[in-house]
């Protein structure tokens, strides 16, 4: 019985038998091959009810990890000035951006 070698994208190397090129179908992987990566799908459950906007609290919270703290600045800073520009009327939590 004679068995082929193949040299798989992320360059391990799979034995097959001979037949089974020819008495099965297989699938060209040569994008993923020239991507150098693989794509991995994975489920992500979010909790619904849990969703809220943020507090005065929680936004000082989370000003003080390094790697939020830029971001959230910046995005607050686009935030205020979409709202002056457009002059929402901030009473009401539904109105402008948050």
């Amino acid at each position: 019985m004679n068995t082929v070698m193949v040299r798989n994208f992320d360059q391990t190397v799979t034995m097959i038998p001979s037949y089974a090129l020819i008495s099965d179908s297989f699938i060209n992987w040569r994008g993923m091959q020239e991507s150098g990566g693989r794509r991995i799908k994975r489920s992500l459950y979010i909790d619904t009810s849990s969703i809220q906007f943020c507090t005065e609290e929680m936004m000082e919270h989370f000003k003080q990890i390094h790697y939020l703290k830029d971001y959230i600045v910046n995005r607050e800073k686009e935030i205020e000035d979409y709202n002056h520009v457009n002059k929402v009327d901030r009473s009401n939590i539904v109105n402008g951006g948050h």
